[in-house]
């Protein structure tokens, strides 16, 4: 399914840029722009360098030269693709999606892709419509409820029971069914995602969550796939999420993401712990990069998912042998992917929620920002009844080989098989045969389980966006200057726009990537003179880098007067056409030897009056050129 121009002008017009950017970083108007600090996590320089443009919905960074629209940014720092990032905002702006058959979808509405995906939406609702549900039934509950005992002494706050919509589950058979039977919502579709069970003898259905505290599990695109629900006494089992559903994968999504995206982004670092209340207790103390593995370790997808928002991880799993055993297994993940994993694990065995409570939140705050690297942790641990003898150290490396013939970026790999080796008193040169002697053997890198054909990753742990892109993307590499200055003073001002166009610079662009994006920019402009200050946000998602167009929110073309941007249009017009005639020329001269003496010299001899017209045309270029030199 592709969307079409129209629909991601929508989608991109109905937010303010502002709105999405402030969330990152604290802008402050200055003229006809707002500055802040870069919040890009890769720019550390803490001086405002980092400008929005209201009226052109256009960012642009002077220290790092980021630069982009709406849909730039929120990929950047939501971790979507472009499609997912227009399905994002639509939903946030409450735009329905289009239907296949309006967009060109193959089949239209009878397709089996369009069918399948209108289950999926029916599902999402039903699952919001449950989550409701169960979050009023909580708001229902009187002051002196042991639910609400339960979740005062837990330190949850009204605001974040409202923020993550946290609800009860009454002590019932059918308080869900019954209000799913109100409703008129099929029971087929309820059944399958695990929220009403058929009963085993006689006919009907029950609730499958009964008298527990409900958290719901919402994809980064905000929409409702799954529960987990907390027993409140001692019964077991002590969690049950939802099952697999065509919606839901708990092995491919974290409890959270969809709130904390933007924090991981931003701090370029994620805190991974492994349930809903580590999650909820380091969000409500202000830790808020953080999300949570759903009752499972830490999967491959998971590792893959994580690389979208940022490289460096902190597994904080319990201290007790569970926990450090599933941190060890997410080790080989994390590093398969490029990651730089490092792992805390706490004293005396305590979970997170339980140490904040305890210690604070500083000092676990402390304690994350020294956090070793978890390739450490894992080596002391499995060093533990290591005895320095011949068949130890072999035994050691068999245990610790598939950890590095996993590890992706061969830098690291380097130091970590460094590491190794100084442990274990051999040389690196020993380990590295051993290494190789495995990968023959059949024990090479850990292999990251691959989807179904036509089923990928993205799709899956996003609820299977659709595989929209903007207008064919023109990649731009090695811009000449003065044909990437021209695009962004005529992008600039409307007035400039109009002169530059005059002038028919475009038709002597030799690089083809700006000439083709020009062209774009001209006719669009032609069509509707009117959205001339929506141009540059418009084209900032159909050129690489967005910066191309971009570049003329920079101060040596904002801060320009007048006069000054019509001497440099003027610069940049003389260089374009002095580069164009040279390129001709040199065009047709080497088409004038490619043609030898065979050929009919009437065309010789028009290739070389056009040569000589070229020539004489570069004359005056010349001496104008020199002119504006002096």
């Amino acid at each position: 399914m592709k969307f079409s121009q129209d629909f991601i002008e929508k989608v991109r017009e109905s937010t303010n840029i502002l709105d999405i950017i402030s969330q990152y970083t604290q802008l402050k108007r200055t003229g006809h722009n707002h500055v802040g600090v870069c919040p890009f996590p890769d720019h550390t320089d803490k001086t405002p360098s980092f400008s929005v443009n209201e009226n052109k919905q256009l960012y642009y960074c002077f220290g790092c030269k980021k630069a982009g629209n709406l849909y730039t940014f929120v990929q950047a720092f939501q971790g979507l693709s472009f499609p997912e990032a227009v399905e994002y905002l639509a939903q946030r702006a409450g735009i329905p999606l289009p239907k296949e058959s309006e967009v060109g979808g193959p089949g239209g509405l009878g397709s089996a892709a369009s069918k399948e995906r209108e289950e999926r939406k029916l599902l999402w609702r039903i699952n919001e419509f449950a989550a409701h549900f169960f979050h009023q039934q909580l708001l229902r509950l009187p002051l002196e409820h042991r639910v609400r005992g339960y979740l005062k002494g837990r330190g949850l706050s009204a605001e974040t029971i409202a923020k993550f919509q946290i609800g009860f589950a009454p002590d019932s058979w059918d308080s869900l069914l019954s209000a799913l039977e109100a409703k008129k919502i099929p029971l087929f579709q309820a059944q399958h995602l695990g929220l009403i069970k058929a009963r085993s003898q006689g006919e009907g259905q029950y609730d499958v969550f009964r008298n527990r505290v409900m958290f719901p599990i919402v994809s980064p695109q905000g929409r409702y796939i799954g529960f987990g629900g907390r027993v409140l006494g001692n019964d077991l089992p002590k969690y049950i999420n939802s099952p697999e559903s065509k919606v839901f994968h708990k092995g491919r999504i974290f409890y959270g993401l969809h709130e904390t995206a933007k924090f991981i982004s931003a701090k370029n670092l994620a805190i991974v712990v492994e349930g809903y209340t580590d999650f909820i207790s380091l969000y409500q103390a202000g830790i808020t990069n953080v999300v949570a593995v759903l009752g499972t370790a830490l999967t491959a997808e998971h590792a893959r998912l994580l690389g979208r928002y940022t490289k460096n991880v902190v597994i904080l799993f319990d201290g007790d042998s569970a926990g450090q055993a599933a941190a060890e297994k997410s080790l080989s993940f994390l590093l398969a992917e490029g990651l730089f994993p490092r792992g805390l694990t706490l004293a005396d065995k305590m979970d997170p929620d339980e140490f904040i409570k305890t210690k604070g939140a500083q000092e676990l705050v402390s304690q994350l920002e020294r956090a070793p690297e978890l390739f450490r942790l894992v080596m002391d641990r499995k060093l533990s009844s290591y005895q320095g003898g011949a068949a130890d150290k072999v035994g050691f490396l068999d245990q610790i080989g598939p950890v590095l013939l996993s590890v992706k970026d061969e830098r690291l790999k380097d130091l970590y098989v460094h590491q190794v080796a100084e442990v274990l008193e051999v040389s690196g040169q020993w380990i590295l045969k051993s290494l190789s002697q495995a990968r023959k053997q059949g024990g090479g890198p850990v292999k990251v389980p691959s989807l179904k054909s036509g089923d990928s990753l993205r799709q899956e742990v996003s609820q299977e966006a659709p595989e929209a892109t903007p207008e064919s993307v023109l990649t731009i590499s090695n811009p000449p200057k003065a044909e990437l200055f021209l695009i962004n003073l005529a992008l600039g001002r409307r007035e400039y726009m109009e002169h530059i166009e005059k002038s028919g610079a475009v038709e002597q662009f030799t690089h083809p990537g700006l000439r083709q994006l020009f062209l774009r920019i001209l006719d669009r402009y032609r069509q509707i003179p009117s959205e001339f200050d929506n141009l540059s946000a418009y084209f900032a998602n159909q050129v690489e880098p967005a910066s191309t167009v971009s570049l003329h929110l920079d101060g040596q073309f904002s801060e320009q007067t007048q006069e000054g941007a019509l001497k440099l249009i003027s610069d940049c017009l003389l260089k374009i056409r002095r580069a164009y005639a040279s390129h001709t020329t040199k065009q047709l001269a080497l088409a004038l030897r490619a043609q030898g003496a065979g050929s009919v010299q009437s065309e010789q001899k028009e290739k070389l009056e056009r040569i000589m017209n070229v020539q004489r045309q570069r004359l005056p270029l010349r001496k104008e050129s020199g002119a504006s030199e002096a």
